[in-house]
């Protein structure tokens, strides 16, 4: 069931005392971020989780995340990856996208609403009208004991544009109890358990901590348009587990 709410105003990781260096660039031509906005509390949401899932087939061109959010945890079950900015995040997506509400499954491609992200056409679309006049990023990390070092860079920014970085991590499951999808077990990939920003600087620094359970983690890295939160490019960097 979709629901709608009304809008408010690689390497190995090193062992102990160990580091590695990593890097990774912008793909050419430019990156697609797809965001979804998902929540465990949602039944319509497992056929989105697995769509972003699979988005891996695209290549690196196609950079997927996974935001859920927390307005679905007073009706039934709280959902441990949610997270306030998330949902902030969303209102002012769909603010810029001219909706007055939020739902989920939502998608957004670079910043602009993806209603039908389940036609593969629709992507491919979306891939084709990528902009090519875009910055340059190059993203590296430094992954030490418990921690990750990381370092977004981008060879120019324009007035009104800013960078974010995010942590996602795969093979998280969920053995739901209650609410839509009780007794259900969910299984999800490139959710975000952290993220960081906006800087409006060319070089931006931040430290994540290493989550303590699931799979293999992606730093992503990405610059957008201040305003309306459109994205420009964006670089992922794979950190298997």
């Amino acid at each position: 069931m979709m629901r709608y709410f009304p809008l408010l105003a690689l390497a190995v990781l090193p062992l102990a005392g160990q580091t590695a260096a990593l890097s990774a660039h912008s793909p050419t031509p430019p990156a697609l971020l797809v965001e979804l906005y998902s929540s465990e509390g949602c039944n319509s949401c497992p056929p989105a989780d697995a769509w972003l899932g699979m988005l891996g087939r695209y290549g690196p061109r196609v950079i997927p995340l996974a935001l859920h959010v927390p307005y679905w945890d007073g009706l039934g079950w709280r959902d441990r990856f949610a997270q306030s900015a998330f949902e902030t995040r969303q209102r002012q997506l769909a603010a810029a996208n001219g909706r007055g509400f939020v739902y989920t499954p939502g998608v957004f491609a670079n910043g602009r609403e993806f209603a039908d992200w389940h036609r593969d056409s629709a992507l491919r679309e979306r891939l084709a009208d990528v902009g090519t006049n875009a910055p340059q990023l190059r993203l590296e990390a430094s992954v030490d004991v418990g921690t990750i070092a990381a370092t977004l860079a981008a060879d120019s920014l324009r007035p009104g544009e800013q960078l974010r970085l995010a942590l996602a991590q795969d093979g998280l499951v969920s053995r739901v109890q209650a609410g839509e999808n009780a007794g259900v077990t969910l299984h999800h990939q490139h959710v975000v358990r952290a993220w960081q920003g906006p800087w409006t600087t060319l070089q931006a620094h931040a430290r994540f901590q290493l989550p303590a359970n699931g799979g293999a983690l992606t730093l992503v890295g990405w610059v957008e348009r201040t305003a309306n939160g459109q994205v420009l490019n964006a670089v992922a960097l794979p950190l298997p587990h």
